[in-house]
């Protein structure tokens, strides 16, 4: 078209080894990390018919899968649905909850009716917080000996191998997505411009920005985990003198003022598991003068 259009596209592929993500577990940041591919296409397009007038538009496409047989433990989903567990409250010394047999939870109940030193069921540092307690031990009724998440049986294997120390059972991650991965994102921009007089020349331009819904954390659960799809608006119009190098900007950034929630922190369980959001900023209106000497 003359040198009107302009056209590019990419496509890239990253097959990662131990991607990290990080996470707050038990009062502390915990790094993990998972195989995983990464794939996507993009499109980028300028249309400038005229001097005056110019389009460009984007469209990306991004595909991100985490590798099969990897897993984490889900602080806000610590048994996994398992009907044979208990999420169970520890000491409040103890800085996360744990998981423990319904059979050990049962007896439990039923032995001590006043709910008192519950705590023994974690553990805790070996078992030591639960030395010198006058309370009756915390029995399993599958050996008829201490429960302990860490017990083994007479050939030296875990007893309960599957929920990793009282930690939690693990929560399959195959074909998750990556956190803050949208399939899709698109932004267009149109701008016009025209002289005035003195050798002034004016700009009006107007930007659209959206992407797809993504996930917050590597669990993909739904609908904790689920950052609605959004978008966002910006427009501006600027002066400019080029003999002066003197630029007069008026602008809006999120002219709409939309406070879609565009990411999510999970705290661990002694913090009550609180979640800090973060959105959009509130629409934003400006001036702004470059000079030039």
């Amino acid at each position: 078209m003359g040198g009107a259009l302009t056209f590019n596209t990419d496509a890239f592929l990253y097959n990662y080894t131990d991607y990290q993500v990080s996470q707050i577990r038990d009062r502390t940041a915990v790094n993990e990390n998972f195989d995983a591919r990464v794939w996507g296409l993009e499109f980028e397009t300028r249309f400038a018919p005229s001097r005056d007038l110019q389009v460009i538009a984007n469209l990306g496409y991004l595909n991100t899968r985490i590798a099969d047989g990897e897993g984490s433990i889900d602080i806000m989903n610590r048994t996994q649905g398992n009907p044979d567990y208990v999420l169970v409250k520890p000491w409040a010394q103890l800085p996360s909850n744990c998981i423990a047999p319904r059979a050990v939870v049962e007896e439990y109940l039923q032995t001590h009716p006043s709910l008192t030193s519950y705590y023994m069921i974690c553990g805790g540092v070996g078992g030591a917080l639960a030395l010198g307690s006058q309370e009756r031990p915390v029995i399993d009724p599958a050996t008829g000996q201490l429960y302990s998440s860490l017990a083994v049986d007479e050939n030296g294997a875990l007893l309960y191998p599957e929920i990793n120390g009282g930690a939690g059972i693990k929560a399959q991650l195959g074909g998750n997505a990556l956190p803050n991965s949208p399939h899709w994102t698109m932004n267009i921009g149109t701008q016009y411009g025209f002289d005035l007089m003195d050798g002034w020349r004016a700009t009006v331009r107007g930007d659209a920005y959206w992407q797809s819904q993504s996930w917050a954390r590597v669990y993909n659960s739904d609908p904790y985990d689920k950052l609605h799809g959004w978008y966002n608006v910006n427009l501006s119009v600027w002066f400019e003198r080029a003999e002066d190098d003197l630029k007069i900007e008026l602008y809006a950034k999120n002219l709409l003022d939309k406070t879609p929630i565009t990411d999510s922190f999970l705290n661990s369980d002694d913090t009550a598991l609180t979640t800090n959001v973060f959105v959009l900023d509130p629409r934003l209106i400006g001036l702004s003068i470059h000079k030039g000497f």
